[in-house]
């Protein structure tokens, strides 16, 4: 048997895989601040021994939530003109901005 850190037990386990898994009555198996496996509570139980099983009853266990939509590349234009109104701001600074430096490589460096 092997030996980890946690075990969290819940209701379902969404891995968020390509075919939309749904574990019922699961679990994620922790070891060492990372996740070592999933997968039906009964039968991780059975293959690891942990220092804590939480259960987490009537929960869902799943990825966070990731942002698609992101404007991580606009950090670079953090605090540029920030003191105007939206549309001033926009219309005058920040388009101009991206117009002039945003390509390919300036996204992929943020």
């Amino acid at each position: 048997m092997n030996e980890t850190d946690l075990i969290i037990r819940s209701k379902y386990v969404l891995p968020m895989d390509k075919d939309l898994t749904v574990i019922k009555d699961g679990a994620v198996v922790i070891g060492f601040d990372k996740i070592i496996k999933i997968g039906s509570f009964k039968k991780l139980k059975q293959e690891f021994k942990a220092g804590k099983v939480m259960d987490t009853k009537n929960s869902i266990i799943m990825p966070g939530l990731i942002n698609t939509h992101t404007h991580v590349a606009m950090t670079y234009f953090r605090g540029m003109a920030d003191d105007l109104p939206l549309k001033e701001w926009l219309e005058k600074h920040i388009w101009p901005a991206e117009a002039k430096y945003m390509n390919p490589d300036f996204v992929k460096q943020s």
